[in-house]
């Protein structure tokens, strides 16, 4: 169990595993908002709010997505603590199900970015 804990915490320390979950909800974001715009179009009399609600998630979710890809360490470390915010139950079980698809897909990526894996 000690060897697991620390193995978690030397891969929360690096910003790979932060960038991998931010990306994930970028996506989620970015597909849900897209999906929602896309349910109401053309908008009949208040649905152009939620084609709104839409375009804003969508907006929100490329940000992410970008902040994730190209953003700076600063941007990175205020963007993920935006997102995680919140305490409802949803929300906790949407962020631990993100970091535990986050955490092999960036085992993978500190694999091939590894200098003793090059030849």
């Amino acid at each position: 169990m000690n060897r697991m804990a620390h193995w978690l915490r030397r891969y929360l320390r690096d910003s790979i595993v932060v960038r991998v979950c931010l990306f994930i909800y970028g996506a989620i974001f970015g597909a849900l908002g897209c999906g929602l715009a896309y349910a109401f179009v053309p908008p009949h009399s208040f649905e152009w709010l939620a084609v709104l609600l839409g375009l804003a998630m969508a907006g929100l979710g490329a940000f992410m997505l970008y902040t994730s890809t190209l953003g700076r360490l600063q941007l990175l470390e205020r963007t993920s603590d935006f997102v995680s915010d919140g305490g409802e139950v949803l929300g906790i079980f949407l962020l631990l199900l993100v970091f535990v698809v986050a955490l092999p897909i960036a085992a993978v990526i500190k694999f091939i970015r590894s200098p003793r894996w090059r030849p």
